[in-house]
């Protein structure tokens, strides 16, 4: 049976949610199941205890509480380096799951680098004298990222962790000079 629910959330985190799908080019149902996967994603990849770790999220536990080993784990999921993305890499375990929602995260910022694409090649046509040889290459780069997101495989975790680290860092800088021209 397939329907709708109404939820309530506070103001200041619709609004969050309301920018975060319009940059992601979602709706904004869509950026709060994009968030809910990743989340859900994460409690079942992570080991550490998902209370505390909610909770320090919360704001309610200093995460300078966290053992050791909690942090090493927490870090080392973050950086790729953890045992559950070594198992999921070598298919050991069920973990079709977590692949599938990394491998969205990976169309997600394809999705996003092609929309900074166009919108670099719409500025650059709307020059008085366009440059032909930057749109040009704007439209290969497109094609270059469509095609490499088309050569992944949903179980090929490396090539994902590599893209969505490459990908997201790419993203951050135009972010981040986005700031500084405004």
């Amino acid at each position: 049976m397939s329907g709708f629910t109404s939820i309530k959330v506070d103001s200041e985190f619709a609004e969050q949610v309301r920018q975060d799908a319009a940059a992601a080019h979602r709706s904004i149902a869509g950026q709060l199941m994009y968030w809910a996967k990743i989340g859900k994603a994460f409690d079942e990849a992570v080991p550490v205890a998902k209370a505390r770790l909610a909770a320090a999220v919360e704001g309610t536990l200093d995460a300078d509480t966290f053992s050791p080993q909690e942090v090493s784990e927490f870090e080392a999921l973050l950086s790729g380096e953890s045992k559950e993305l070594a198992e999921i890499e070598a298919g050991q375990g069920d973990y079709s799951y977590p692949k599938v929602v990394l491998y969205e995260v990976l169309r997600d910022l394809v999705t996003k680098l092609v929309a900074f694409r166009s919108e670099d090649i719409a500025s650059e046509e709307a020059r008085p004298i366009p440059n032909a040889a930057v749109i040009a290459r704007l439209d290969d780069e497109v094609f270059e990222l469509r095609r490499e997101l088309s050569q992944v495989q949903v179980d090929d975790l490396g090539a994902i962790v590599s893209l969505i680290q490459r990908y997201q860092l790419e993203i951050e800088q135009r972010e981040a000079n986005a700031v500084k021209h405004v």
